[in-house]
């Protein structure tokens, strides 16, 4: 042991040399493992600090044009108290057009963040997925009069949760109307669902990330609305095993489908 070497013989300060090497051996490890979680712990805060940024962007991108709109149409009333009656009903319709898409913006955001956080809980019924297919469609028909919805679904029980899906559905439904004005086709043979659209397609390059949150593709024609959509229709399709396909060119159009075996139960 140490304390046996004499301080005069030469052994004592080799011993002591390597007692004293192996300590900054050990010290110089744990100051690299400790340099090497500090600079990954600095790559996630610059990934957060991006990802809130982006997430500022994107709401206020989406925010701003209704609010403008809002306060407009708002203002001119506040300001005329003698305006013509039809042309302030045609202002409150506006108003009142633009308050509903800020409280689905909203709601939508609130939604992403749920299902990201785990903090909606799945509650899976049985139901005949023909029958969430008529519903959605139905309640689209106010919102997109004259529009042609082409309907060619079958029964399947699903075992899922009624309320999520129906809003993927609806989601994927609504993508289809808002980027083609020919009609929309709604497919369901028994194993898959699809929602083909002739409308302006979506760049290849943009398919693979399109479904990531906050994405917004280069194509300002196509405007992902904060890039939630398809965001939450992918999480809610992950909760329930299984997947949202992708199929589409430029000026062509483009099918949204996901198969719905691993929903039967």
């Amino acid at each position: 042991s140490f304390k046996n070497y004499p301080k005069g013989d030469k052994n004592f300060f080799i011993y002591e040399f390597g007692i004293i090497y192996n300590t900054l051996v050990r010290s110089g490890k744990r100051l690299k493992k400790i340099d090497k979680k500090k600079r990954k712990y600095n790559a996630k805060i610059r990934i957060k600090n991006r990802q809130q940024r982006d997430m500022l962007s994107a709401i206020s991108h989406e925010f701003k044009n209704p609010i403008a709109i809002i306060r407009g149409y708002s203002d001119t009333l506040i300001s005329d108290g003698e305006i013509n009656p039809q042309l302030r009903d045609r202002f409150l319709e506006k108003i009142q057009k633009n308050s509903i898409k800020l409280n689905a913006m909203v709601d939508r955001f609130s939604l992403a963040i749920k299902l990201e956080t785990d903090d909606f809980k799945v509650e899976k019924v049985k139901f005949n997925i023909k029958d969430l297919i008529l519903d959605v469609t139905e309640s689209l028909e106010d919102s997109y009069p004259g529009r042609v919805l082409d309907l060619n679904v079958s029964d399947a029980t699903v075992f899922a949760d009624r309320t999520l899906l129906e809003i993927a559905v609806k989601n994927l439904i609504e993508n289809a109307l808002k980027y083609s004005s020919e009609d929309i086709s709604i497919v369901f043979d028994g194993d898959t669902l699809k929602i083909v659209d002739r409308g302006i397609g979506i760049d290849g390059k943009d398919i693979e990330d399109i479904t990531k949150k906050f994405y917004r593709v280069s194509n300002l024609s196509w405007n992902n609305s904060m890039g939630l959509g398809l965001f939450i229709v992918s999480y809610i399709l992950k909760l329930h095993n299984t997947k949202l396909e992708i199929e589409s060119e430029i000026e062509s159009g483009s099918t949204f489908s996901f198969d719905i075996n691993p929903l039967v139960g």
